[in-house]
């Protein structure tokens, strides 16, 4: 299986002004740093959860279809799907028909799950020979991701700036218990079976 990310966020989810605020720093000087964090912060908090903040689109590929009726979407949020392409038979690229296929865009995880009496259509068996392209966030701005999720990004860039490079395990300092606490209620992978 391979995953990923074909369009990035077009916002992140913390300005770099709230983030200087967050850590009390007043100036231009560190702005490079700051922004720098927040990419790692926002990152290490999506790998957490298991979850994508801000909209992106990514293409899940993958080599045979499953043998359930459904597929766990990563990345959650589910927004859309926006296509489901495979390999045929005769070698041939195929779009999957809406016909086939439905989506849930509400559970924790997203699923992508056969219509009544649908199939998945035979494959050729191709290395990553299924490819499914969709969106995934909570939408296109900060302000659409949970307020928990983007304190917790917060201060992860105040405990990185805080701790810019431990000297050796012993000096390591780990990530504070709140902003795991605050992680943890979103962990997807705890709301899935």
């Amino acid at each position: 299986m391979g995953l990923s990310q074909t369009i990035a966020p077009v916002a992140d989810v913390v300005s770099r002004v709230d983030a200087k605020l967050h850590c009390d720093i007043t100036g231009d000087d560190f702005d490079s740093i700051v922004d720098s964090l927040l990419t790692v912060a926002t990152d290490a908090c999506q790998g957490d959860t298991g979850r994508q903040f801000i909209t992106a689109t990514y293409v899940w590929t993958f080599d045979t279809f499953p043998t359930e009726d459904e597929l766990d979407v990563p990345c959650p949020p589910l927004q859309s799907v926006t296509s489901i392409k495979y390999i045929d038979t005769a070698g041939v690229q195929q779009t999957l028909s809406t016909d086939v296929y439905d989506t849930d865009l509400t559970s924790a995880a997203g699923r992508i799950f056969l219509k009544y009496d649908q199939e998945w259509p035979d494959i050729r068996g191709d290395i990553d020979g299924i490819e499914i392209t969709f969106k995934a966030g909570y939408g296109d701005a900060a302000t659409d991701v949970p307020s928990m999720l983007r304190h917790a990004v917060k201060m992860m860039i105040k405990h990185l700036y805080v701790h810019p490079s431990p000297v050796s395990d012993r000096t390591k300092t780990e990530v504070p218990r709140s902003v795991r606490y605050l992680l943890e209620r979103f962990d997807v992978r705890d709301m899935t079976g």
